[in-house]
């Protein structure tokens, strides 16, 4: 609301005074132009049917003529000439015939400013109002420094009925940039990973992909992606802008001349518009819009144009949707994740540049053998794409899913409202992130690459295949380009390059400059270690010794661990055990480490075992005042044996865990898998009893409060 006020006040202090005037202009005018008291009908008749013909050809001009011929400055000064001249022709009605013979200069006057004015604003205007400094953060204290960042030489620029569209080349490394509006919505250098894997994972995930619809131009990038597959007969475009279209020619180095290819075709349409009127239908939909807290864009965001989208897939068809973690709240992404899954619940997400995520979704499960998918990763021409953004091996590829299909629409909370032409809650979500220029990184929580375990065609590959040099090096490489994975994703690979090469030094210093403040460093936890015999024998007279040494270990183990690489647990697990004989009072904290990490290593049974002794068994209430501060172990327990007893079909026992979850305040630690886990629970409920599911989003089996 404050936001929306403050832009209220600024656009009302902007537009009052010329408002005011203009207001008055046509009162004024039927005044003059009435004569006699008898003739007013008609006069204030001619002078409205004037205004109103004025008014439509006003509108017809500027956009269709004006804008894309004149350009915004000279369009302007043409506007204000026009108001000038009128007022003149009015005002010499009461003049002498000495002072008429100037009136027949306004034209050639008008002429002459409208010259000027294009050679005084044009350029600089084209430079600067592009510049899209209402998204920098902090802003330009000044217009010197404001100036001294515009580095960029302008390629193409149009201002457009419905867009100002602007090609600008970095003077520095040379990047090309395609600005909306002063929107950067595609470019030559970070934008290439989101706009090529756009066009490429749903290709290569789809069995035989022989048609594809791109909703939004941008670049081309994504269509040139989408015909480097051999299946592909026919690429359809839909761009609302045909200056965008235009300006995309320039791009046809990155984009493999798109445009020319004799397999595609661009319409010059409103997406929705499109869908009513064509019969096509797709093997993948490709939706990659601008963002939606730009004017009219969340409306290719809604349940409407989801539904429109259906209708033109085919059976096994894909979806692919572009949606962005910068500069927009938690809930307005959840909203995105809630609409788009209830048309295609089938969805994972992947990663693309660095703030982008790529929504992958299907009417039936997707099941991608991962064999095909190599040999379709190892096309000449997809190869060649993909190493663009130097993505040269398998595994860098498929490194970019974050979650499986088995989550992915459990990510959003149940009560989450979806986003409709009817109801646009998305509109308003939206535009708080654009006020607030704060990211939201609540997805990532569901990173499945931290785990060991997990269904992801990443995790099929490397059970198959251990890490070479050159997958590792192409990783680093590509990660080096644009941020693949951070934090404790990126030290993990580093430790798992540590494993296969120990001789090499890089891993080392590579993880020096990725330290986790947070965490309790190495050598502390060494320097622990090497009292581990002392800890062991005096756990009876100093307990809270081995508590801690077990939770920094638990805490070095989580961050070292993923896909990538996981120590073998063994040692500490038998550590552990012995822990929980000689500790009574702190067994729990041991034995709920345990059944973590025998999770991790596919002990189900273990896990199963110890897992239901400390949270199912009714004379056991722990709670979190039960563990050490932040610990994140016995909700990723309970996290997991929900999901056991959801694959089970034990519904009443993953209800009962989820109990145990929220009265043991567990979800204060690891609320994203509880908040997923319990949200596949109530939707299980509802598809038994619609009733009971309604009941749970009230009292029953819902998703953990966010803290």
């Amino acid at each position: 609301p404050f936001y929306q006020v403050m832009r209220g006040l600024l656009s009302f202090a902007v537009m009052i005074i010329p408002t005011t005037f203009l207001g008055m202009t046509l009162p004024l005018v039927s005044r003059i132009s009435t004569a006699e008291l008898a003739r007013t009908g008609g006069s204030v008749g001619r002078v409205f049917s004037f205004n109103t013909i004025g008014a439509v050809l006003g509108v017809v001009l500027t956009g269709l003529w004006a804008l894309p011929n004149l350009g915004l400055a000279r369009t302007f000064a043409l506007g204000a000439a026009l108001n000038i001249c009128i007022g003149v022709v009015i005002l010499s009605r009461n003049v002498g015939a000495k002072h008429k013979k100037w009136v027949p200069l306004i034209i050639p006057a008008t002429v002459m400013w409208m010259i000027l004015a294009g050679l005084m604003f044009h350029d600089k205007w084209s430079q600067y109002l592009t510049a899209g400094t209402w998204r920098s953060q902090p802003a330009p204290a000044s217009f010197e420094e404001f100036a001294a960042t515009e580095n960029y030489s302008i390629l193409y620029h149009r201002d457009g009925a419905g867009s100002t569209v602007t090609v600008k080349q970095s003077t520095n490394d040379g990047g090309i940039f395609l600005k909306v509006n002063g929107k950067a919505d595609a470019s030559s250098t970070s934008d290439m990973v989101t706009q090529l894997l756009l066009g490429h994972v749903p290709a290569v995930l789809h069995e035989k992909p022989e048609s594809a619809l791109v909703v939004g131009l941008g670049s081309g990038a994504t269509c040139g992606a989408i015909l480097t597959h051999p299946d592909i007969r026919r690429v359809d475009a839909v761009e609302i802008n045909k200056e965008v279209v235009e300006a995309a020619v320039i791009f046809k180095n990155f984009n493999g001349d798109a445009l020319n290819n004799e397999k595609m075709t661009t319409y010059v349409d409103d997406a929705k518009s499109f869908l009513q009127s064509t019969t096509n239908r797709y093997d993948i939909i490709v939706s990659e819009p601008s963002n939606p807290w730009m004017a009219g864009v969340a409306g290719l965001f809604s349940l409407e144009f989801y539904d429109a989208c259906r209708r033109h897939l085919n059976d096994d068809g894909v979806m692919c949707q572009w949606l962005h973690v910068y500069e927009i709240p938690e809930d307005a992404i959840d909203t995105v994740l809630k609409t788009y899954s209830i048309i295609f619940p089938h969805m994972s997400i992947w990663s693309g540049s660095m703030g982008d995520l790529i929504l992958i979704g299907s009417l039936k499960p997707m099941e991608p053998d991962l064999d095909s998918v190599l040999e379709r990763l190892e096309v000449p021409a997809v190869a060649g794409s993909l190493s663009q953004i130097l993505i040269n091996r398998p595994a860098t590829f498929l490194a970019h899913q974050l979650v499986s299909e088995e989550y992915g629409r459990f990510i959003s909370p149940v009560m989450t409202e979806h986003h409709s032409d009817l109801f646009p809650v998305l509109d308003a979500l939206a535009q708080k992130g654009q006020f607030t220029l704060k990211p939201s990184f609540h997805v990532y929580e569901f990173d499945e690459r931290k785990f060991v375990r997990s269904t992801m065609l990443l995790h099929q590959y490397l059970r198959k295949n251990n890490l070479t040099f050159d997958d590792i090096s192409d990783i680093v490489n590509h990660n080096d380009y644009e941020s693949l994975f951070r934090g404790e994703m990126y030290r993990s690979f580093l430790r798992s390059w540590s494993q296969f090469y120990p001789d090499d030094p890089t891993p080392v210093f590579l993880a020096s400059r990725s330290k986790d403040e947070s965490l309790p460093t190495k050598s502390d936890f060494l320097d622990m270690t090497d009292h581990l015999a002392s800890i062991a024998r005096d756990i009876k007279n100093k307990p809270e010794h081995a508590v801690e040494f077990a939770f920094t270990a638990m805490a070095q183990m989580r961050a070292s661990r993923s896909v990538f690489f996981q120590e073998d647990p063994s040692p500490f697990m038998r550590a552990l055990g012995l822990f929980s004989q000689n500790d009574e009072a702190n067994a729990h904290v041991y034995d709920t480490y345990r059944a973590e990490l025998a999770w991790e290593i596919g002990e189900q049974d273990m896990f199963l075992k110890l897992a239901e002794q400390l949270f199912m068994n009714p004379n056991v209430n722990l709670t979190a005042v039960n563990y050490p501060d932040n610990d994140t172990a016995p909700g990723t327990v309970l996290a997991r044996l929900m999901d056991h007893y959801f694959e089970q079909s034990d519904f009443e026992k993953a209800n009962s865990a989820l109990a145990k979850v929220i009265g043991g305040r567990f979800a204060t630690e690891e609320p994203g898998w509880i908040r997923a886990i319990s949200v596949k629970l109530f939707y299980a409920f509802q598809a038994m009893d619609p009733q009971a599911g309604a009941a749970g989003a009230q009292g029953g089996p819902q998703p953990a409060p966010k803290q």
